[in-house]
């Protein structure tokens, strides 16, 4: 395992699994779901990724603004897809927010302050996206829940 930080100043780790392999379920219920970058500069840093991991990428709109959905480099590039990148508000920090599923956003709100995390970003519904909610925990590490739309027919 490797601690690092990409050229536009966004912290991640790498992981070379041995006898734990790693995630074992995700997209299920109070698992990892999506990983999304803010990013200062997201030329710079999907330029980078690119390069280290060959992720693919495709431009959409989400929620009335620019999304990129970052997919890895084999496969189907919207079965492969697993998280975004986004510009970061000249207030925010470049980083990436990992998130988890949730079947009720709301009770999480709750359970989050209860547990002595604070909230960023109280449950919202974004269209076309699903309802979301952002926070940290108790030590200041930035994460966030969804509950996706259903899939379009």
């Amino acid at each position: 395992m490797a601690c690092l930080t990409d050229p536009s100043g966004a912290d991640f780790s790498v992981w070379q699994p041995a006898a734990v392999k790693g995630l074992e379920a995700a997209s299920e219920s109070n698992t990892l779901c999506w990983a999304e970058l803010h990013s200062a500069d997201p030329a710079v840093a999907f330029s980078f990724y690119r390069s280290l991991f060959g992720w693919r990428s495709q431009e959409r709109e989400a929620g009335g603004m620019a999304y990129t959905v970052l997919s890895t480099a084999e496969g189907d590039q919207q079965d492969a897809s697993f998280g975004g990148l986004v510009a970061a508000d000249a207030d925010s920090e470049t980083r990436w927010i990992p998130y988890f599923a949730a079947d009720d956003v709301d009770a999480i709100v709750s359970r989050v302050q209860e547990n002595g995390g604070s909230v960023l970003m109280p449950a919202a519904d974004v269209p076309d996206v699903g309802r979301i909610a952002w926070f940290t925990d108790p030590f200041g590490a930035p994460f966030a829940v969804i509950k996706p739309n259903p899939p379009a027919a």
